[in-house]
């Protein structure tokens, strides 16, 4: 039997005093979490809080997860940013890239997995409530396992409004159907916590998160629900414009262009453009404020934006996948330039061209 080492005893002496002595160590926590953040009070909806090393409570936590994956995710969404906004090629074309298919395959499957957790949960719990407040470690381990896929599906509700909104300025119906679908799918798992909601100082979650405030999360609502309706609205009054020039006198279209302030609003994307990019403010402000103003123990130069777990950036499986991330982000940078180095050249050949039949 292996010895249990000097952290797994000083747990186990405080989890014996852990019922009598909740307020004391709810005042002990910052002190513990300031010189080492092994340790956290988890305290139930009852009032009564154990404690639990991190190494204890993220166990059931995947590798999926695990900091170079997330890393890895992170730079594939900056590749796709990079294609969509600065590769002359890609941005022209409403095509789907295999980086992109990468991209949305990770909110997926966070969210297939956070409700495949919740699924296992029904079980043993008659409802997330009372799971979440639960003092119990199994219960608590799971929770730290369920607030990692939370975790990704937060994240990817700011970069889905960016990608909205890149969409959406280069008339990119089908990305920005894709985009739209696979955020909404990540707003649901915040929407059954809201509807099961419990107070985050009564919770076993680590981190609060934009379902907590009521503010962030209207906000955050009414943007992610009103811009598939605002785009289908404006490529309504695209059709509708396009079809009556059919029929107007020359002079009656210029006339109605004018209104329109030079053709500008007929053009599907423009308010959708802005309804995103206000998205995209609100997730970020928000998980902003929650994680880093809310929550002010332990280490603040902490990134909490990836899941917590108990795996290294420098395993091997994770220092792989950051790289490998890396070097495509290396790849889109190399693209621009080798398809903006294209077009100039294109350019001064028919430059060149013109200027040959202007000499003859």
């Amino acid at each position: 039997m292996d010895a249990a080492t000097p952290t797994e005893n000083l747990a186990d002496r405080i989890n014996a005093i852990a019922t009598d002595g909740c307020n004391f160590l709810k005042d002990l926590e910052p002190f513990i979490d300031w010189y080492d953040e092994s340790f956290r009070v988890v305290t139930g909806y009852d009032g009564r809080c154990i404690i639990l090393t991190n190494a204890e409570r993220f166990e059931l936590v995947s590798s999926l997860y695990g900091p170079g994956n997330m890393l890895c995710w992170f730079f594939l969404v900056l590749s796709v940013l990079v294609s969509w906004t600065a590769n002359p090629v890609s941005r022209r074309k409403d095509t789907i890239t295999n980086d992109f298919i990468a991209v949305l395959t990770m909110p997926l499957v966070a969210v297939v997995h956070f409700f495949y957790i919740v699924a296992q949960q029904r079980g043993t719990m008659t409802t997330i409530k009372g799971w979440l407040g639960s003092r119990q470690q199994d219960d608590v381990k799971g929770v730290g396992a369920l607030e990692a896929p939370l975790t990704v599906c937060e994240d990817f509700i700011a970069c889905a409004a960016v990608l909205v909104s890149v969409a959406a300025g280069r008339d990119h119906p089908r990305r920005l159907a894709v985009v739209l679908c696979v955020g909404l799918l990540c707003l649901a798992p915040q929407v059954l916590l809201l509807v099961e909601w419990l107070p985050y100082g009564s919770s076993a979650l680590l981190r609060p998160f934009i379902f907590h405030s009521t503010f962030f999360f209207s906000l955050l609502l009414m943007g992610q629900l009103l811009t598939p309706f605002i785009y289908l609205a404006e490529v309504g009054v695209a059709v509708a414009g396009r079809f009556r020039t059919r029929f107007w006198s020359r002079s009656d279209a210029e006339h109605g262009q004018g209104i329109m302030s030079g053709g500008m609003i007929l053009s599907p994307g423009y308010l959708t453009r802005r309804m995103s990019a206000f998205t995209a403010a609100v997730a970020a402000v928000g998980s902003i404020f929650l994680k880093y103003v809310v929550l002010q123990g332990g280490n603040l130069n902490s990134v909490r934006f990836i899941p917590r777990s108990p795996i290294s950036v420098w395993d091997l499986d994770q220092a792989v996948a950051a790289a490998a991330g890396l070097v495509s982000l290396g790849f889109s940078i190399h693209a621009v330039f080798k398809e903006r180095k294209k077009a100039r050249e294109s350019e001064q050949r028919f430059e060149l061209s013109q200027w040959r039949r202007w000499a003859r």
